[in-house]
């Protein structure tokens, strides 16, 4: 007989009411599962609660792990009813098993993580009036913090300190801005080696999109990248994004390889 409970403390600062763990009869842990939930309005307008759960356990109690996830994610996301929310996870393109069980569940596998290899750009696209394109100053420890808090502040969280430093040490590290009157209304980071060159991240100020600011700041991207010698200009893009989908066909955008697949519940 299985039985869940939650842990005596925290899991790696996962409060303990998130974090569920199976266990027999005889006391032996035989899975564990947790949820995060992340209101990004920035990042996902059209959905903006997204609750990530993970889920390890033995095949006879994935079941009542799940429906435990689950159940939680729905209370997490009542706290704010009137948002769209789902709940959703990250698997690799060949865990067909895995896969098979999720869309069992009801869950989708519509949406994925993909590659892209990005061409110049197909059309014109200009600046609002007044902005220009700037290299964004990361000479001091603080002008770096106050990248890195702007790109948090617009949901992009999977740049920290270390990958900073890190992309800063290879040939084709730029990063760049649109900046009218002293604002920057967007942001931008490259890295790469030889003739390779990747887009890390991009964001564009809430209250100024749809108006082509990142295809400008794309494009000028491209230009100095390609001044130095990168003829293969890539970028990690989530198919579930309407920007990034925009913006990938705007550069008439190849798939090179699926690298997440992301089984998903509107919830």
């Amino acid at each position: 007989m299985q039985h869940l409970q939650h842990p005596m403390g925290p899991l790696h600062q996962i409060p303990p009411e998130d974090v569920f763990l199976s266990v027999d009869d005889g006391g032996t842990q035989t899975g564990m599962g947790y949820v995060i939930c992340q209101v990004q309005p920035h990042l996902d307008p059209d959905c903006p609660i997204n609750i990530y759960f993970s889920l390890e356990c033995a095949p006879q109690v994935r079941f009542l792990l799940f429906g435990a996830l689950v159940a939680r994610a729905r209370q997490l996301r009542d706290v704010n009813p009137s948002m769209k929310a789902r709940i959703y996870t990250a698997i690799g393109p060949g865990e067909t098993e895995t896969a098979s069980f999720y869309e069992s569940s009801g869950l989708t596998l519509n949406h994925t993580e993909v590659m892209v290899r990005l061409n110049p750009l197909t059309r014109e696209a200009y600046l609002p009036m007044g902005a220009s394109i700037k290299e964004i100053p990361l000479f001091s420890p603080e002008e770096q913090m106050r990248l890195l808090g702007r790109f948090q502040q617009n949901d992009l969280k999977y740049l920290d300190a270390a990958y900073l430093q890190q992309m800063m040490n290879t040939p084709h590290f730029r990063a760049m801005g649109v900046v009218q009157n002293d604002r920057i209304l967007a942001e931008g980071v490259t890295a790469g080696v030889g003739g390779k060159c990747e887009l890390l991240a991009l964001y564009v100020a809430q209250d100024v999109r749809r108006q082509g600011i990142a295809k400008v700041l794309l494009r000028q991207f491209m230009i100095v990248m390609m001044a130095e010698g990168v003829t293969d200009f890539t970028a990690r893009i989530m198919t579930r994004s309407a920007p990034q989908s925009a913006l990938t066909r705007a550069f008439a955008a190849e798939q090179l390889e699926v690298l997440t697949l992301f089984p998903e519940l509107s919830i």
